[in-house]
């Protein structure tokens, strides 16, 4: 700290770098807060993304399941007519 003749002047100073003092450390402080928030960020996006997948993953077994369940459907209703067929014609033929 510089002494100038005048005590003033040297009080400004000191109260000047008090201020600095206090600026750089609250910088600091946000900085480091910063830093625990943009870590916090990425683990949550990384977390976020697997669910993402899983959901996609879950949406797309369902949509495989509701083929397979058309399929079945439409197996079943020819099977059931075939079937009533048979019936009526061997009903028919034993007579």
């Amino acid at each position: 700290m510089p002494h100038h003749e005048n005590p003033e002047l040297d009080a400004i100073y000191s109260r000047i770098t008090a201020i600095e003092q206090r600026m750089e450390s609250r910088f600091d402080t946000g900085s480091d807060r910063m830093g625990r928030i943009e870590q916090m960020l990425a683990e949550n996006s990384a977390s976020t993304e697997e669910v993402r997948e899983i959901v996609v993953m879950g949406k797309s077994f369902f949509k495989v399941l509701g083929h397979l369940g058309n399929g079945i459907k439409w197996s079943v209703s020819v099977g059931a007519a075939i079937a009533g067929i048979w019936y009526s014609t061997k009903e028919w033929w034993a007579k």
